[in-house]
């Protein structure tokens, strides 16, 4: 966590995985996102916000924890 705001094409699964601790954008239309990057840029709140809510949505991941479901898996995977 580098305390930086995230600006996020709103395709495929990235939604899911940020939540809304970024700032979406179509990745089909290069204004849009060149206006969500300069809202970012132009607005401290919006910034300031977006930090907050990426370090909560960070918190929320960990390599230990995707290791243990995962071995979890497997061993379940094994008793059947």
């Amino acid at each position: 966590m580098h305390g930086a705001p995230v600006a996020s094409s709103n395709a495929t699964c990235l939604p899911e995985v940020y939540g809304d601790a970024a700032h979406y954008f179509d990745p089909l239309d290069v204004e849009d996102m060149a206006e969500k990057i300069g809202e970012i840029l132009n607005d401290p709140k919006l910034r300031q916000k977006l930090v907050k809510a990426g370090q909560k949505q960070a918190a929320k991941y960990s390599w230990q924890r995707m290791a243990e479901q995962t071995l979890q898996v497997y061993t379940d995977a094994l008793r059947k």
